[in-house]
């Protein structure tokens, strides 16, 4: 049987031999690793680890392991032991050294080459410089017709070619590495400036970053694919009380794809340098004390601002952006009484629930039987889905309006949390859900991916065409009138959700995870929720006192939808297969020992704590009053 790259990763974790590191290691160069270079590199300071040390060298011929490797080990040279930052100081000069990748010889050597009628000695090619016999054998090479004659030339002429061809990555790479530092410097800029003014203060800094593009190459981090420039008229500041996140979208294309279509700049140098200037003087003016209506005279400069990046905010070569910007961040007003009126509806008194909870746990052993077979059966449609919405989502809306060669990535710009947590959150995450996937159970997890900048800065990807449960409240006043007017097949939802739920139900007990309110929780196209922001888990929560004591969220409301029978069955089949597979989530395994109890008995009393738990229907009520976030 083929091992996963978990168990692999969980033997660089349990040992610190040398044998068992370069035996795993080996494997590991022909897996995929992008998404735990973080852990990798951790272990790898661990246990001074040589074979990870080459491993991770060689991974980083491939761009994408680049950036997000060098970014990593960035953050680790922060720390005070010196032992600890050696290995990350050498691996970044090694990132950074272009003889690395293509492995030139600096030593003179000589190279025969056998001809058909001939032999001839070529001696001490300068392997490092722009040889003009290199050059002259490369024209050779192009008159003359295939055969072994100019197989030979490519080996001598090889080392020119790749000398151009790894500076133009380092080019790429260094390019990469500005922009994204650009990018999460932005969210400082952000808390200098009032609520009011963020999104357009946003939208000036990303058009910003556009005019400096200068066509060159970019590479998004998401798709592997070259970034052609922002999308500004669809980025917005996100809902955070104390942070400020925004929206990121990249318009990319492939690589391979020859498009002349790029990004248009309207300005002249001379405009181009008078915004710089304005920008300048914005940032600068807040250190005077003395100046009274400092926000006023922002507000101006931004107006300013604005009338000069028009022409390149509305004459791109986009027509109807405008009307998306504004179907996008719509604003839906509701009557107040009427979420008041929905909270009497939904929620279950004791008597109700505690009666519903006892029939349901008295499982009768053939009916569990045929229902997980059932859902067993119905496993190929969990991770391949079909949107079943009534109505056009989101991203469908964005890829209408640019051209068809190019796509949407969407990031989340964070700054202000600890992005290590997220990482370890999105790491368990895909471990859990590859469990899943390999015992073909119907659990349903969604793992986006996390992109760690530094310690408290990085990129989180957006997850498209979904809406919060908050903002679905205070829309449609309860989640199963969301259902019913939303999806055209309300059965394919309703297990949809029942799947994701049953996941993440388990996550949150795994993790420990905190600060579960509404806005926190999505509905995708699918009918999935999907839990997002992973920055309190493992015994961290918000605030001075922990009021979520709940093994996990389950609102009474989630009743209307699902069956709490269907919900045991599936839960129940996850912790089994977690318990035996917890050898691959070392970090939570301890949250796996049920204490002399049978896994029936100990799944009953998750359940039974959490469904309409007081405490989580408190801190629910407390985000509502704190920060509008309804429940």
């Amino acid at each position: 049987m083929i091992k996963s790259t978990e168990y692999y990763i969980s033997l660089l974790i349990k040992h610190s031999r040398s044998d068992i590191h370069l035996l795993a290691c080996y494997i590991l160069r022909s897996k995929s690793i992008y998404e735990y270079i973080p852990l990798i590199v951790d272990i790898m300071i661990k246990h001074d680890s040589d074979a990870i040390y080459e491993l991770l060298k060689l991974k980083a011929k491939n761009m994408k392991c680049r950036i997000i490797l060098y970014f990593y080990l960035k953050t680790q040279l922060l720390k005070t032991n010196i032992n600890q930052i050696l290995k990350c100081y050498y691996l970044l000069i090694e990132i950074n050294n272009i003889s690395y990748y293509y492995n030139y010889k600096s030593n003179s050597n000589y190279y025969k080459h056998r001809f058909v009628n001939n032999r001839m000695i070529i001696k001490h090619l300068n392997l490092r410089s722009k040889n003009i016999k290199n050059m002259l054998l490369s024209f050779v090479k192009h008159i003359l017709p295939v055969s072994e004659i100019t197989n030979r030339i490519d080996f001598l002429t090889s080392p020119y070619t790749n000398k151009k061809t790894t500076i133009k990555n380092n080019q790429y790479l260094n390019n990469s590495l500005m922009f994204y530092n650009k990018l999460i410097g932005i969210c400082g800029r952000l808390n200098d400036v009032p609520k009011y003014l963020q999104n357009r203060f946003l939208v000036v800094q990303l058009e910003l970053i556009n005019i400096n593009l200068n066509n060159k190459d970019y590479y998004d981090l998401l798709t592997g694919d070259k970034i052609v420039y922002i999308h500004s008229n669809t980025c917005k500041c996100m809902c955070s009380r104390d942070n400020n996140p925004y929206l990121l979208n990249l318009v990319t294309k492939k690589s391979n794809i020859k498009s002349n279509i790029t990004y248009k700049n309207n300005l002249t140098k001379q405009e181009i340098k008078k915004l710089n200037s304005m920008f300048d003087h914005f940032e600068v003016i807040k250190t005077f004390n003395d100046i009274g209506d400092i926000n006023g005279i922002r507000l101006n400069m931004i107006e300013v601002m604005e009338e000069l990046l028009v022409r390149n905010i509305i004459n791109s070569y986009f027509s109807n952006e405008m009307i998306l910007k504004n179907n996008i961040n719509e604003k839906v007003i509701i009557n107040e009484d009427t979420s008041y009126e929905r909270l009497d509806k939904v929620n279950l008194n004791n008597k109700e629930l505690e009666t519903l909870l006892n029939n349901n746990f008295e499982l009768d052993e053939n009916f569990y039987e045929e229902r997980m077979q059932w859902h067993i059966n119905n496993y190929d449609s969990v991770y391949n889905p079909e949107s079943n919405l009534k109505f056009p989502s989101q991203l469908d809306q964005l890829k209408s309006i640019i051209p068809k060669e190019f796509n949407i990535s969407s990031y989340i710009v964070k700054n202000g949390s600890v992005m290590k947590e997220e990482y370890t959150a999105f790491r368990i995450i895909t471990q859990v859900m590859n469990i899943f996937k390999e015992n073909r159970l119907p659990i349903y997890l969604k793992n986006y991916k996390i992109f760690i900048i530094s310690e408290d800065c990085g990129l989180v990807e957006n997850i498209v065409n979904t809406k919060s449960i908050s903002k679905i409240k205070s829309q449609y006043g309860s989640l199963m009138k969301y259902f019913d007017e939303s999806y055209s097949d309300l059965n394919k939802a309703k297990n949809n959700f029942l799947y994701s739920l049953v996941g993440y139900s388990l996550i949150q007990y795994l993790l420990l995870l905190k600060d579960r309110h509404n806005n926190n929780l999505l509905i995708d196209e699918f009918g999935h929720i999907i839990h997002v922001d992973f920055g309190f888990i493992l015994g961290k929560y918000p605030g001075i006192y922990g009021v979520e004591v709940a093994p996990f969220k389950f609102s009474s409301e989630y009743l209307n939808i699902i069956n709490i029978h269907e919900f045991k069955i599936l839960f129940t089949e996850g912790f089994k297969c977690l318990v035996k597979n917890k050898e691959l989530i070392p970090e939570v395994s301890e949250r796996l020992v049920l204490n002399d109890l049978s896994v029936e008995d100990f799944v009953d009393q998750l359940i039974s704590k959490s469904v309409g738990n007081y405490l989580t229907i408190f801190y629910d009520q407390l985000q509502y009053f704190q920060n509008n976030y309804y429940y």
